[in-house]
């Protein structure tokens, strides 16, 4: 009678959603999708699932009349993807809906790159660079166009919106600096100058210009293992030697890395009673690099007073009971306001550790392993008397405050340092002592030390593109030279491949540069040629320029046979083609109605005989060749149609 009986199951046998496809951006989304079940009721519930995880369902259950919300998080890729989900009823077929989210535009304007260059050691090692998109998020790829046989991408070249590449690069064992260049979307480029193996030798204190006393213990000369020291020299030629007071520190030998080990119960210390260190000095920074074995009676490592009175701190670091650090510094004559102080951080009793203490601009900074801890601290006064002379200390302060540990190190520089020479400093003092894992992941100097500077000739090319089309071009490069403290040097440049010639190259200008003539590229892959430009002094900058394949229908009809697709021979001159039917004047088919050369007469000439028709023209077409397309070439077609041709 057409009624279900009661105790009977429902079939649910109809199921339907309102879409059957999803679009997205790549920002993501999130929307509802309506379901309804027939008939509708308890009995005929539904469910939806997403089958990728880049795709969540919210509310994915219900019965007859319904709806879910799908939410698609944001794709960080160029590329589209595709996902699923499955919505299902009891008996009826289930139905899946498509999720299609596109990836994010390339950037259509230039990247920001910070820092624009890096200057990096000879030793193998890795560096990075930041990347923002001021013009809101997009898509950008890097890659090195200069320096590929040492230089690389590490992890990915892409990315979307702001990011950061991250670079490796090999040993330069090369005897000469050499520079790499990557280049990234929209014209940005950042260079990478690795300095050389020779000639450019390790960075040193020595050249900090207001050097005012360096102490490092193996600069110790004339004792062994288990010497006391009676004379510690100063290393920076200020004659700024320190003298034992009583029984002096012992000597501990370890190469590089000796110590002078302090003990507190013996009261050893290191001074200097009368020196003219830090005199009418605006600024300063004391760095040390010191391994306590216990902290007791607030010991200083370091403490210059003024002279005839130890009380007068002027600049220094102590060591609290409590296991702080204690950076002091008071310009003045008179302790009073001026004595700028604060304790921070917290001591790690028998391990070396690297601190350094800064009077910079009225204010005093503190730092321990090239991580700033205090700064900002301000001061009455901006610089030190420029009367008083000063008592230097190491291991006490002459007052009662003893220290017990090794003193491997100590810089001191009596004026303002830039941020760069402090990292230099650290640099040095950590890769030297072991403590470069300590310093910050962003520290310049983390993954190797410091080289001296323009010790040599610095040159870069860099070329406008490394890309050029297949019919060939002129490509102008950039070369920036700068010199070391020998003559100016000429320069030269050469390519690996006859293609590639240099052209209107004004070899030996350092503001000049040259360009270079790619000729037409008659293969049917693209071809690669390395350009090297080189200085007398041994300086080398080199990148690849890269020539596209011919034409993208590589592979299409090739009616002589002679490896170069018939498209490809009419685009480069290779072979005429008066009619304009795609195939070369030389080839043509048994039969002039397959007007696009594929050997069978079909829809697709059909569809060029219409496009031309109406109209005077020369094309081939023009079947019966009375200079208009008409319907007398239509029948000469159809009269041919499904004709095999053949190759004349």
């Amino acid at each position: 009678d057409g009624e279900i009986d009661e105790g009977c199951e429902a079939v649910c046998d109809t199921l339907a959603v309102d879409r059957s496809q999803v679009d997205v951006a790549a920002a993501g989304t999130s929307m509802p999708i309506a379901v309804g079940v027939v008939p509708a009721g308890p009995d005929c519930p539904w469910t939806a699932v997403p089958i990728e995880d880049w795709i969540a369902v919210v509310s994915g259950s219900g019965q007859g009349e319904g709806a879910f919300e799908v939410q698609i998080s944001e794709h960080l890729s160029i590329d589209p993807r595709v996902g699923t989900i499955l919505v299902s009823s009891g008996a009826a077929e289930p139905i899946s809906i498509a999720v299609v989210q596109q990836g994010y535009e390339p950037c259509d304007t230039p990247v920001v790159v910070d820092p624009e260059s890096s200057s990096v050691a000879a030793s193998a090692g890795s560096t990075s660079f930041a990347v923002s998109t001021p013009s809101g998020t997009c898509a950008w790829a890097a890659e090195v166009i200069s320096g590929v046989e040492w230089l690389a991408i590490l992890g990915s070249a892409e990315g979307i919106g702001d990011g950061e590449v991250r670079l490796t690069f090999a040993a330069n064992e090369s005897g000469a600096e050499r520079t790499g260049v990557v280049a990234i979307t929209g014209g940005a480029t950042h260079v990478v100058v690795q300095a050389s193996s020779a000639g450019c030798g390790p960075w040193s204190p020595e050249g900090l210009g207001d050097l005012a006393a360096w102490w490092k213990a193996d600069g110790i000369d004339g004792v062994v293992n288990g010497d006391p020291v009676a004379i510690w020299p100063d290393s920076s030629g200020r004659e700024v030697d320190l003298l034992a007071e009583g029984s002096g520190p012992v000597f501990v030998e370890n190469g590089d890395s000796s110590v002078v080990r302090f003990s507190n119960d013996e009261g050893h210390t290191m001074s200097r009673e009368s020196t003219s260190v830090l005199r009418d000095a605006e600024g300063m920074l004391i760095y040390a690099v010191f391994k306590p074995f216990a902290i007791q009676n607030n010991p200083y490592v370091v403490h210059f007073s003024q002279a005839g009175s130890p009380a007068s701190i002027r600049a220094g670091l102590m060591l609290r009971n409590s296991g702080t650090y204690w950076p002091r510094v008071g310009p003045l004559d008179s302790q009073g306001t001026n004595n700028g102080s604060s304790m921070v951080g917290s001591v790690s009793v028998g391990e070396f550790v690297m601190t350094g203490v800064a009077m910079t601009n009225g204010e005093l900074s503190f730092w321990e392993n090239g991580v700033d801890l205090l700064s900002g601290v301000p001061l009455s006064s901006g610089r030190f008397s420029n009367t008083a002379e000063r008592e230097i200390h190491l291991g006490n302060d002459n007052y009662g405050s003893a220290f017990s540990g090794d003193i491997g190190e100590v810089i001191v520089v009596a004026a303002e340092v830039a941020e760069t020479d402090r990292q230099r400093i650290e640099g040095y003092l950590a890769h030297k002592w072991g403590l470069e894992w300590r310093l910050p992941i962003d520290h310049p100097y983390r993954s190797a030390p410091p080289v001296e500077e323009n010790c040599g000739d610095s040159l870069i090319a860099i070329p406008e593109t490394n890309l050029v089309p297949a019919p060939g071009t002129a490509v102008p490069v950039e070369v920036q030279v700068s010199f070391g403290d020998g003559p100016a040097e000429i320069w030269s440049a050469s390519t690996s491949s006859a293609w590639l010639a240099v052209v209107d190259s004004a070899a030996g200008d350092p503001s000049s540069g040259f360009a270079l003539s790619a000729l037409p590229n008659p293969g049917l892959s693209p071809r690669v040629a390395t350009v090297s430009v080189e200085s007398d002094s041994g300086a080398v900058s080199t990148f690849e320029i890269r020539q596209a394949a011919p034409c993208e229908h590589v592979g299409g009809p090739d009616c002589d046979n002679d490896g170069i697709s018939d498209l490809c021979a009419i685009l480069w001159g290779l072979s005429t083609d008066g009619d304009a039917d795609g195939v070369p004047d030389d080839c043509g088919t048994s039969c002039p109605e397959d007007l696009n050369g594929d050997l069978v007469v079909d829809g697709a000439d059909l569809t060029m005989l219409l496009a031309a028709w109406g109209e005077p023209t020369s094309n081939a077409a023009d079947l019966d060749g009375n200079g208009v397309v008409d319907g007398a070439d239509l029948a000469m077609l159809l009269a041919a149609w499904s004709e095999a041709c053949s190759m004349p």
